[in-house]
């Protein structure tokens, strides 16, 4: 029984953060399209393509698989909603709903350390699309959690 948690969420709201808490408890995979870019050094398009291969052979195993990408805009949901409902017992949306604020100073706290920082702009743009593509079960998915910590 495989389960694919589908993240959705700005950066800096802490997806990350729970993916790796839930993959230790569950054994779980983790797909993260900005590790595929930074690991293959492919563009955007091309990790995509290269998660949802990894998204399936995951969930085809049998191993629950978590999917760590913003996915802020419906129309982008779509492909990787399909793929996992195509094997996964359940898709589980995990939708990270933290003020924006938090979110900023999360993201340039992990810049100054050396992590993936994300320009202001990007982060304020990504909130408003989020606002006004929240996730709905009329997308596929079976089950929606929201994180507000």
């Amino acid at each position: 029984m495989a389960n694919f948690y589908f993240l959705v969420g700005i950066s800096g709201s802490g997806k990350s953060t729970w993916a790796s808490k839930k993959a230790e408890e569950s054994n779980a995979l983790i797909v993260c399209p900005d590790d595929i870019r930074e690991r293959h050094r492919v563009r955007s398009d091309k990790a995509f393509i290269i998660a949802r291969e990894q998204i399936g052979k995951g969930l085809k195993s049998g191993k629950d698989v978590i999917f760590d990408a913003t996915n802020t805009i419906r129309k982008w949901r779509q492909d990787n909603i399909l793929s996992g409902k195509k094997w996964a017992d359940k898709v589980i949306c995990v939708v990270f709903d933290l003020p924006l604020d938090l979110c900023v100073l999360r993201n340039k706290a992990r810049g100054e350390k050396g992590g993936r920082y994300v320009p202001e702009n990007v982060i304020r743009r990504m909130y408003d699309q989020l606002k006004n593509n929240w996730p709905e079960f009329s997308e596929g998915f079976d089950e929606i959690i929201e994180i507000k910590n």
